[in-house]
């Protein structure tokens, strides 16, 4: 299973990558707020659940945001950084799932293998709540 079980509420985001880096997601909400390593809860409900600093202890790696109930209206912002490049690959393949109230959208993409730290990272892709 690409992405492992966690709470699927009225709007999440997930990543999943296929090596020993160390990915982070960002989502930003419409209010500007980030859900992301540094910002695990943001007011409006937005939660980090799962966050994988040592990929190498996981098979398939991933890192998921979930809004349970009553997302703010608005345009959010996905973003994914690499946090560390274990591997010195120059650009690094990526999933991104969009799942709004069990509908998904699946976005194959790449970011470039060196850190953006303390930056957000490259963004992924933009949409709006409720669509």
């Amino acid at each position: 299973m690409l992405f492992r079980s966690g709470h699927f509420g009225d709007l999440s985001v997930s990543l999943a990558w296929f090596n020993t880096n160390d990915i982070d997601l960002a989502v930003q909400e419409p209010t500007g707020s980030f859900v992301w390593f540094r910002n695990m809860r943001t007011p409006s409900g937005g939660q980090l659940e799962f966050d994988i600093t040592s990929p190498t202890s996981y098979s398939n790696p991933i890192e998921h945001i979930n809004w349970q109930s009553s997302p703010t209206y608005g345009t959010y912002r996905v973003f994914a950084n690499c946090y560390s490049n274990h591997e010195h690959l120059s650009e690094i393949p990526i999933k991104i799932l969009v799942n709004m109230g069990g509908v998904k959208k699946l976005i194959n993409t790449t970011i470039e293998g060196r850190s953006n730290y303390p930056g957000k990272g490259k963004l992924i892709c933009q949409f709006n709540y409720p669509n």
